[in-house]
C-alpha cells in the first residue's frame, strides 16, 4: 500500500481556497494517499479576513474589478450573474461581500469534489498557537492541545493577529461596533485603506448617500462628524485598473537580468529607466536619489497637497505622471521579488521604514469611495487633520460623546495565534530562508530551510514572507497555492517531473 502523508495547513483563508482549488489537478490516485487537515480560527473558511462578515458590512468595496478575480469552479462573472441581481451595479470594484460568497461556495463545493474523489479531509475550527518537531515531522498546538504528528505544515495565515489596536482606542473591523452607538464625534487614526473603511462604515450607518446630477452628496438627520489624523495627510491614490501594473510588469520584465544584490542595484536598473521612459518630469527629480531617498523624498512632496486638491484632482484626470509613477513602482517590486537579493542587509527598523513608505505609495482606493469621502467632505462631516496622535491625547480622551479608532491596519486580536518569531524558534532558525527544490527560473518554493536543509514547513502566508515587498493581493495568493501544489506533487512524486492533468468538474 502506499503511503499516506499527512499535511497540515494552518488558515483557511484565499490561499488555502486556491491551492484546494489547485489540487483538483491530481488524478485520483494521487489524491486517495493525501490525508489533509485545515486549521481555522474563524467562522469564515475559504473567505479570509478581508472577506469575511466583520470586514464587509455595510458596504464595503474590494481594491478588485471582476475581471480580476481568479477563476475557481467557475468565473466570477458567471458565477455572479446566477445571483440575486439585487447586488449588481456598474460599480468598476465589487463589494467585498460578494466576493466573500463566491469564494465560501466554491470552497465549499471544491472540498466536495475533492472528497468524492478521494482525498480525506478533515476541517477544525481551532486556534493553531505553535508547533514543535516531532520525532517525524511535526505536531501543532491547537487551542491548548496537542495535534498528532504531520509530515508536511503549510502556514497560510494573513497578517499577524496578535497585536492590540492603540491604547484608548477601538478596533477598526467591525465597523458597526462604534458606528451603531451615539457618539457625536469619531476620531480615525490612520488614512489608509482601513482608515477609509472606518469612515465610509460610519456613513453608511449614521445617513445615505445619494446621487443627483451625476454629483454624489450625504446627508443624515443626527449632529456627528469625523476627524481623520494621519501624518502625512493625504488619503491613498484612486484605484487603477490591473491592466497598468500588466503592461508595466511586462515591461521591467523585459529589462530585468534577474540577477540583482540590493534593492538600489535594481532600482537603478530597472526603476529609474522606467521613470524616465514613462514619468520624465519625476525622473527628473530623482534621478540622483537612492530608492529609499526617492521613496521619502515623494511622500513629503505629498504632505504638502491639500488631500481634497489632491481627490477632486484624482478623480476627474484619466491619467498624470503622479498616477502612473506607483503603478510602475508596484511592477517594479514584483518584479524584483523574483530575483534574491543576496547582498541586501538591512536592520529591523530600516525595513519596517521602507515597508510603510511602500505601503503608502502603492495604496489605492476604491473609485466610489473617493466619491463617498468627497461627498461627506462637501456635507461638512469630515475633516482632514496632518499631525500624529500620541497615546497621552488618547488617554486624555474623557469624552462620553467621543471615540478614538486605529484605523493603521491593525485586526483584531485572535489570542495566542501563530507568528513569525514562534516559527523560528520551531525551527531554530534566525530568519527565514527557502529551498531552491529543483525549481526552473522565474519558479518560487516557500519551503523553509532548517540547517540548510529543508524543514518540511512552507510559508504560505505573503505577509510573513520577508522578500515581499508588495501588499499582497488575489493574484499572489494563487501564485502561492500553486507552488504549493508542486510541491505537494513533488512530496508524492520525488524523482519525477510531473504535472498530472485531470478534468475539473464544473457544478451545475
Amino acid at each position: 500500500m502506499s503511503k499516506k502523508f499527512h499535511i497540515a495547513i494552518v488558515g483557511a483563508g484565499t490561499t488555502t481556497l486556491f491551492l484546494l482549488h489547485e489540487l483538483l489537478s491530481l488524478d485520483d490516485c494521487a489524491l486517495s494517499r493525501i490525508v489533509l487537515t485545515i486549521f481555522e480560527a474563524t467562522a469564515d473558511a475559504g473567505a479570509g479576513f478581508a472577506f469575511s462578515k466583520d470586514a464587509v458590512h455595510p458596504d464595503l468595496l474590494s481594491n478588485n474589478a471582476p475581471e480580476e478575480i481568479p477563476d475557481l469552479l467557475t468565473s466570477y462573472i458567471d458565477w455572479k450573474k446566477t445571483c440575486d441581481t439585487t447586488s449588481q451595479s456598474n460599480r468598476k470594484v465589487e463589494r467585498r461581500a460578494d466576493v466573500g460568497l463566491f469564494f465560501k461556495h466554491n470552497y465549499q463545493a471544491i472540498l466536495a469534489q475533492l472528497t468524492q474523489r478521494g482525498l480525506s479531509v478533515y476541517q477544525r475550527r481551532a486556534v493553531i498557537q505553535d508547533l514543535e518537531k516531532a520525532e517525524q515531522g511535526y505536531r501543532l498546538y491547537a487551542d491548548d492541545w496537542l495535534t498528532d504528528s504531520f509530515d508536511r505544515v503549510f502556514i497560510n495565515i494573513g497578517r499577524e493577529r496578535a497585536a492590540p489596536p492603540l491604547k484608548g482606542t477601538e478596533y477598526p473591523y467591525p465597523t458597526s461596533h462604534y458606528s451603531a452607538k451615539a457618539y457625536r464625534h469619531y476620531n480615525v487614526i490612520g488614512s489608509s485603506l482601513t482608515a477609509v473603511d472606518c469612515v465610509v462604515g460610519i456613513a453608511n450607518k449614521k445617513g445615505n448617500f445619494c446621487s443627483s446630477n451625476e454629483a454624489l452628496t450625504f446627508s443624515s438627520h443626527t449632529d456627528w462628524y469625523i476627524r481623520l489624523f494621519s501624518s502625512h495627510g493625504v488619503f491613498p491614490r484612486v484605484w487603477y485598473p490591473s491592466d497598468d501594473k500588466r503592461y508595466f510588469s511586462a515591461y521591467l520584465r523585459r529589462l530585468s537580468n534577474q540577477h540583482y544584490q540590493t534593492v538600489d542595484e535594481a532600482y537603478k536598473s530597472l526603476l529609474l529607466p522606467a521613470l524616465k521612459a514613462h514619468t520624465p518630469s519625476i525622473f527628473l527629480q530623482v534621478s540622483h536619489m537612492s530608492f529609499d531617498q526617492m521613496l521619502t523624498f515623494l511622500a513629503g512632496n505629498e504632505k504638502s497637497i491639500d488631500p481634497w486638491q489632491k481627490l477632486q484632482t484624482e478623480l476627474t484626470s484619466t491619467a498624470s505622471e503622479y498616477s502612473q509613477w506607483p503603478v510602475i513602482l508596484e511592477a517594479f517590486l514584483e518584479t524584483i521579488e523574483f530575483s534574491n537579493l543576496s547582498g541586501e542587509h538591512r536592520n529591523k527598523n530600516e525595513d519596517d521604514t521602507l515597508h510603510a513608505l511602500i505601503a503608502f505609495h502603492t495604496a489605492a482606493l476604491p473609485y466610489e469611495s473617493c466619491l463617498k469621502l468627497n461627498a461627506l467632505h462637501n456635507a461638512g462631516r469630515l475633516e482632514v487633520i496632518s499631525r500624529h496622535i500620541d497615546e497621552d491625547e488618547l488617554a486624555g480622551n474623557t469624552r462620553e460623546d467621543s471615540v478614538y479608532i486605529d484605523g493603521t491596519g491593525v485586526l483584531p486580536a485572535i489570542n495566542k495565534s501563530l507568528t513569525a518569531e514562534k516559527i523560528k524558534q520551531a525551527l531554530k532558525v534566525s530568519g527565514f530562508h527557502f529551498s531552491s527544490n529543483n525549481r526552473t527560473p522565474g519558479e518560487r518554493d516557500f519551503e523553509l530551510l532548517c540547517d540548510g536543509k529543508p524543514s518540511g514547513v512552507y510559508l504560505g502566508s505573503a505577509y510573513l514572507q520577508p522578500d515581499r515587498w508588495n501588499t499582497p493581493g488575489l493574484d499572489t495568493c494563487k501564485e502561492i497555492a500553486q507552488s504549493l501544489r508542486k510541491s505537494i506533487e513533488q512530496t508524492l512524486y520525488p524523482k519525477q517531473k510531473i504535472r498530472l492533468p485531470f478534468q475539473i468538474k464544473v457544478p451545475n
